[in-house]
């Protein structure tokens, strides 16, 4: 008798694995911290997007600015999950 048999899913240490090296092709450090997952980019992109910021070829919308005092309202509104652009806080 032939049994056809799902392929055996990676364990999450071969997909973390797959992760990492996808990232540092990219020029990234992935970690997994917890229940958190954490990109940082290194020198090198920080500094094609300072580049990139500063001769307009990259552009950041601001959906809204709050005073810090106010962070409890910027983050409700993240929580809706309908925000175009990025919400700032203010000293």
């Amino acid at each position: 008798m032939v049994q056809d048999v799902a392929p055996e899913r990676p364990s999450s240490s071969a997909k973390d694995e797959a992760v990492e090296r996808r990232a540092a092709a990219r020029g990234l450090r992935f970690a997994v911290c917890g229940l958190w997952v954490t990109a940082e980019p290194s020198a090198a992109v920080l500094e094609q997007i300072t580049e990139r910021i500063e001769t307009g070829r990259l552009k950041v919308t601001v959906k809204g600015t709050y005073p810090l005092a106010e962070a409890a309202a910027a983050h409700r509104e993240l929580e809706k999950k309908r925000t175009n652009g990025k919400i700032v806080l203010v000293p």
